[in-house]
């Protein structure tokens, strides 16, 4: 017979960088495995919601939509930009947490 206890086995009410929430509660981040976009680990980028995607040519953060989703790094967006008026699409755009990479998507930023 198994035994079931009613404490979880890792008490750790505070979130931190190296926590990952489950269920309400926050267990230890695995060796290896990173936050998700710097914000909760439960958002994930789903159809219709706004990003930031970097141009490759000027590096510019332009608005983006997410159209099509691949996992929770790879994305399709239509982006739009304001200056000329054109929007665009791209394919496979991969999440970059450092906001850095050049065809990469990102989280706006909170102010």
């Amino acid at each position: 017979m198994l035994h079931q206890t009613t404490k979880p086995l890792i008490d750790n009410p505070q979130p931190t960088s190296t926590s990952v929430p489950i269920d309400g509660r926050n267990y230890p981040r695995l060796s290896g495995e990173k936050a998700f976009c710097g914000r909760a680990d439960t958002e994930k980028p789903t159809v219709g919601r706004i990003v930031h995607f970097i141009t490759e040519v000027t590096g510019k953060h332009l608005a983006a939509v997410v159209i099509e989703t691949f996992d929770t790094l790879v994305v399709d967006l239509h982006v739009h930009e304001a200056v000329n008026g054109r929007d665009f699409k791209v394919g496979s755009v991969t999440y970059d947490e450092n906001r850095m990479r050049p065809g990469s998507w990102h989280w706006p930023e909170r102010q």
